[in-house]
């Protein structure tokens, strides 16, 4: 089965921006490292679902497979310590861990360029001496 490499992409985008949006928001959050972070486990939840989804559609990219592994893992980690079992400190290090591996797997799923073949210089010499071009 081929993969849509561009929404695959976005969507990757989308978590891994997400998850940098809730890590910004537990920064800013009142009260210290040692005070407790309350994060939306409904939120978690449903980018986790997201993820997942992710996984299955680039199931033929192992190196993808496997950046995304990573964050589902982590994200897995967190939500059994939410919510208020976690100091802000290791709330943010959970966090990390998972926007690190997103990062990578928004990189690995970017579109590839369009080769520049034979026919495409053909095609502009051509138009060149049409005068279209």
């Amino acid at each position: 089965m081929a993969i849509d490499r561009p929404r695959l992409h976005y969507t990757c985008i989308f978590l891994h921006v997400s998850f940098r949006a809730i890590r910004q928001s537990v920064d800013e959050g009142p009260g210290g490292d040692a005070s407790p972070c309350w994060l939306d486990t409904g939120s978690i939840r449903m980018l986790l679902g997201e993820m997942h989804r992710c996984r299955v559609e680039a199931a033929s990219q192992a190196d993808l497979c496997r950046a995304l592994d990573g964050a589902i893992s982590h994200v897995g980690l967190l939500l059994l310590q939410c919510p208020g079992g976690l100091d802000r400190g290791h709330c943010r290090r959970h966090l990390d861990a998972i926007i690190t591996p997103l990062g990578h797997a928004t990189r690995l799923a970017m579109p590839r360029p369009a080769p520049r073949g034979h026919w495409q210089g053909s095609a502009r010499r051509l138009f060149r001496r049409l005068g279209l071009g």
